[in-house]
Order: structure tokens, then C-alpha cells, then sequence
């Protein structure tokens, strides 16, 4: 990752705090926020405030908070997450890189192509499998296996 802020305070071996940010990934990602925390300990990267986030599968992705857990890699968006690509809002979303699932939570509604899916349901859960730079399968009923895998990260 590559990050460059307006303002950025180090506080050896515990944080690395920085305002205005903008984080390049490695893949071509790019996610900008007013505020992003690397907490060295727990080993995730918060970005709060404004946050928006763009790469091949999601355009103008944006949410109050958004986490990335070093050790997993998984990337969570909560508080009301939003993209014009694939078309979504849903309540928080997770995002597994290694497998290029997503789950995002309900309420939700998703209208891209041919895949339309909602529900009104707090619980609801819709599994998006992507393949480059598209969803290309999604269930309305994950696996167990699946639900259990996301839901640490949806909490």
C-alpha cells in the first residue's frame, strides 16, 4: 500500500494516524478518507469520514467506516455502504480477496444487469462471487460455510 496524507503522527509500535488520505493498493485500488488509523496492534487500517473507494469491480464504493484486517486481508464497509458499480446500498459489506466473494448485509438492494436482489431483512445476507471486474454469481442464501466465514466481519 502507498499512503499519502496532509497530516500523518506516528506513535511508535501502537499507531500511525493520518488526515486527508488517500491509500494506493498494489492491485490499482484507490481509497480516500478524512481520517485513516493503522493500528499496529490489532493490525487493521480504519478509514472514517467522506471514505470512497474505486478499483476493476467497484466504482464509487463509499461508506461511513471502512476497515481492512492485515492479517486476513478482508476489507469491511459498514454504516450504509453505497457503489454505482455493481449498483448497491446495503448495511455493510465484506470483501474477501483471496476468494473475490463479497457478502453484503441487509437491508440491501443490488440492480446490476441482470442481477436485481433485495430484501428489507436485517439479517439478510447476499454472497457476490466477482471474476475480474464483474459479479458474476450471487445467492440470496449463502452456504453455512460461507455465512460463517464473513460474518466476523460483518458484525
Amino acid at each position: 500500500m502507498k499512503l499519502t496524507a496532509a497530516r500523518m503522527q506516528l506513535q511508535p509500535g501502537q499507531r500511525l494516524s493520518a488526515q486527508d488520505a488517500t491509500i494506493t493498493t498494489r492491485q490499482g485500488g484507490t481509497l480516500k478518507a478524512a481520517q485513516v488509523t493503522y493500528d499496529l496492534k490489532a493490525g487493521t487500517v480504519t478509514a472514517t469520514g467522506d471514505v470512497t473507494y474505486n478499483d476493476t469491480r467497484f466504482t464509487n464504493l463509499s461508506a461511513p467506516s471502512m476497515t481492512l484486517n492485515v492479517k486476513s486481508g478482508f476489507v469491511t464497509a459498514r454504516g450504509g455502504v453505497k457503489a454505482a458499480k455493481p449498483a448497491m446500498t446495503g448495511a455493510a459489506l465484506a470483501f474477501d480477496p483471496s476468494t473475490m466473494q463479497a457478502m453484503l448485509s441487509g437491508p440491501y438492494r443490488v440492480n446490476q444487469g441482470t442481477l436485481r436482489a433485495d430484501t428489507s431483512a436485517p439479517a439478510g445476507r447476499l454472497l457476490l462471487v466477482f471474476s475480474a471486474r464483474s459479479v458474476v454469481r450471487a445467492t440470496e442464501d449463502p452456504d453455512s460455510s460461507n455465512r460463517n466465514r464473513f460474518e466476523p466481519y460483518l458484525k
